[in-house]
């Protein structure tokens, strides 16, 4: 990813974040935005291949932090 995109897209004090880019924020507003009523009321349905991405803010990623914050998984395999 490029710097110009990284410095155009996310908020200052997250461009100091190494590992932290537009996919990964996108995935954690997505996130917290649903589990505002918490974990157990959401349901996240995924059509993933069940592999890892090139990098942070993928499917793997966002399965992960659903389960983890006790939502219902459901993963449609492709």
């Amino acid at each position: 990813m490029t710097s110009y995109f990284r410095t155009r897209h996310l908020p200052r004090w997250l461009q100091e974040l190494p590992s932290y880019d537009i996919y990964t924020c996108n995935n954690n507003w997505e996130l917290h935005s649903a589990l505002v009523n918490g974990g157990s009321n959401m349901t996240l349905i995924a059509l993933w291949d069940g592999k890892s991405g090139d990098g942070p803010g993928g499917t793997a990623d966002m399965v992960r932090d659903a389960a983890a914050k006790r939502a219902k998984v459901i993963i449609l395999p492709i």
